[in-house]
């Protein structure tokens, strides 16, 4: 058992969650009488008034190894092998993290090629790491090497988007489309990526990148939705009216039989009154 600590002869029983402090029954308030509301039938705090809970000594312990948990770096407690492996992340964080400053070092001498060829290196020409990736993305658009740019630029995308990376991910996009505008990723990726876009104010390039994607993925099973998306922007986001009556009339009439044509005949009536 664990002895209090302001009255030694005791044995801890409770603790107080605001004050973080624990206690014996001697330093509680039992049964306090609060002039207002009466009679309290809790164990109150006698420093702030709260209400104490009771615990046995072993919650204490997994009370006193949880602060220590969160205060190293390596969880005490973990079996052998998952201190190992956080051991190892760690390592890796560190290195990666001096590689950076290095490339970073080398980049802002104006030795790009250096800097492009070491992560290159360091790397074995696999990223995993996004923020490698992302850096070796940098470093091609600022040393102008546009066809290497383009070849990363998917990979990178697709790591942001998996990685739920917002804005990276949008301006990774327009700094692909910069250097080419026919650009153009996994379908998927870009479908994710539009309602980032709204989201974005980047409202004209959701817009383009839907008409592309329905353009050039006529097969695609998502075309409808994508469709349905265009629709959104052109009516919600930009009030292109006409033009968005224009996209739904062309789902009515080539895909009548589509699970979502009720849904689209109730936006074609419903733009149909404006």
């Amino acid at each position: 058992m664990v002895n209090c600590p302001y009255h030694p002869t005791r044995k801890v029983h409770f603790h107080c969650p605001e004050c973080d402090r624990f206690y014996c029954p001697d330093c509680v308030i039992m049964g306090k009488i609060d002039k207002i509301v009466g009679v309290r039938n809790d164990n109150s705090c006698s420093k702030c008034n709260s209400l104490s809970t009771t615990f046995s000594t072993g919650g204490l312990l997994r009370s006193f190894r949880m602060k220590l948990d969160s205060f190293f770096t390596i969880p005490l407690g973990l079996p052998f092998t998952r201190q190992k492996d956080a051991k190892k992340k760690i390592a890796s964080e560190t290195v990666g993290d001096a590689l950076l400053a290095k490339v970073s070092r080398i980049a802002g001498e104006g030795r790009l090629d250096e800097a492009i060829a070491l992560v290159l290196k360091e790397n074995g020409g696999r990223f995993t790491e996004y923020v490698m990736a992302e850096k070796y993305f940098e470093l091609l658009k600022l040393a102008g090497r546009h066809d290497d740019l383009l070849a990363h630029g998917g990979l990178v995308l697709d790591m942001a988007v998996g990685r739920n990376r917002k804005k990276e991910a949008v301006k990774l996009y327009k700094d692909c489309l910069a250097v080419d505008p026919n650009f153009f990723p996994e379908p998927n990726i870009l479908l994710k990526m539009v309602d980032w876009m709204v989201q974005q104010g980047e409202v004209e390039l959701a817009r383009e990148t839907l008409e592309r994607f329905t353009a050039f993925h006529e097969d695609h099973p998502m075309l409808y939705e994508a469709y349905l998306k265009l629709v959104g922007v052109l009516w919600d986001k930009m009030s292109k009216i006409n033009e968005a009556k224009l996209v739904l009339l062309h789902l009515i009439q080539k895909y009548p039989g589509h699970e979502l044509q009720a849904q689209t005949r109730l936006y074609w009536q419903m733009l149909k009154r404006q």
